[in-house]
């Protein structure tokens, strides 16, 4: 997953992304600084190292749903939707298989293990 990200300088001030944008295609994961959340320009948040945002619009294809502004100077971990979308595949499938494998084991599932088969 680091290989998907580029580092991102912040600096007082700076907006990183608008509510309501459509055209941003970023996930964002805070390594330093503190940043602002505003809704509507009404601060509903800080943020500091190792929060993250950005993600609504990359699951949902939808606006930016806030505006974040870094307070102070920062460090940003940046990823492209493409990645974003491609490590949460990844994973999604990493989980279904887990799941496959526990009702696998599952006693009284063992003797459906054809209905098994077809769900998974």
């Amino acid at each position: 997953a680091i290989d998907a990200m580029r580092e991102l300088q912040t600096s007082p001030g700076m907006v990183i992304i608008h509510q309501g944008d459509m055209a941003s295609n970023e996930f964002f994961i805070i390594a330093e600084g503190t940043f602002a959340v505003s809704i509507d320009n009404t601060e509903v948040a800080r943020l500091t190292c190792g929060r993250s945002f950005g993600e609504i619009a990359l699951l949902y294809n939808c606006p930016r749903t806030a505006t974040v502004k870094s307070i102070d100077h920062g460090l940003l971990w940046v990823m492209d939707r493409i990645a974003f979308r491609r490590i949460l595949m990844t994973d999604a499938m990493r989980r279904r298989q887990q799941y496959v494998e526990f009702l696998k084991n599952v006693p009284v599932l063992r003797t459906s293990r054809t209905r098994l088969m077809k769900f998974a």
